[in-house]
């Protein structure tokens, strides 16, 4: 396995350029490097904005003035026969920054959480790592997730923002109840608990704890699981899992026809 980034090769591994030696150990290095990963979602982002650009034919007068430079290039000083090369190189800077700008605007919206319309839960906005938010007995709020889902934080609960990043959303969940649902790859948002830590696998759910980590986990679409001490428990849509501390979690069906779950 490759102990080194692997930064210079991903273009030619992205284009199927690479021989399959090489594309191995380069996939097998993106399985555990998260900065690769994340270079590689950059080189896959400007690959197809440059895809999506229009073609155009040049109008004669572009080849016109290309002729006449041609036939002046023996008298005219050194200087002007770069003209042209000098107006692709700006084009080709010119594409890079519009692409680039594209992709923080993107990258931004990924990474931001933000404070949806509550019920006296406290004002719009965003949701800052380290912030906390706590509702009362009368009240709730929704907070949205980058762009891959939303929270709906319920009356008489406390919550943390952890981590706000593209490939990493954690909450914390002091006490309360929140219901997630969640549309991303596995294991991009966590949410922790005193006494274990809720992997979403793409799914909808929700998770109740109190303050010394005692509570459960139902799930109503997809596959979560539940973390504690090396250990995992899987649970699926229509089951349940309780998790209590020093034991940790342990699951039970939560109605009749659903497919009973895996613990460890």
């Amino acid at each position: 396995m490759l102990t080194r980034h692997v930064s210079r090769q991903l273009s030619a591994f992205l284009d199927g350029q690479l021989s399959s030696r090489d594309a191995q150990l380069v996939g097998a290095h993106l399985e555990t490097c998260a900065a690769c990963r994340n270079t590689l979602d950059r080189i896959r982002f400007a690959s197809a904005v440059v895809r999506q650009l229009t073609v155009m034919e040049a109008p004669p007068s572009v080849w016109t003035s290309i002729e006449t430079a041609r036939l002046d290039r023996q008298t005219a000083p050194e200087w002007r026969w770069l003209t042209i090369p000098r107006l692709a190189a700006v084009a080709v800077v010119l594409v890079a920054m519009m692409a680039s700008g594209i992709w923080l605007v993107n990258l931004r919206r990924e990474n931001r959480w933000e404070r949806l319309a509550a019920d006296g839960a406290g004002r719009r906005g965003t949701f800052q790592e380290g912030e906390w938010l706590e509702t009362s007995a009368g009240s709730r709020a929704r907070l949205r997730v980058g762009t891959i889902g939303t929270v709906d934080v319920e009356p008489n609960s406390r919550v943390r923002l952890e981590t706000a990043r593209r490939n990493e959303h954690r909450l914390s969940l002091a006490r309360g109840t929140i219901s997630a649902r969640i549309s991303a790859p596995p294991r991009v948002f966590f949410v922790n608990t005193a006494a274990s830590t809720v992997v979403d696998l793409g799914c909808a759910y929700t998770i109740q704890a109190d303050e010394v980590g005692v509570g459960v986990l139902r799930v109503t679409e997809g596959w979560a699981s539940l973390e504690w001490g090396g250990r995992e428990s899987l649970v699926p849509a229509g089951a349940l899992c309780r998790t209590r501390p020093s034991l940790g979690p342990g699951c039970e069906r939560a109605m009749s026809g659903a497919s009973p779950s895996t613990s460890w």
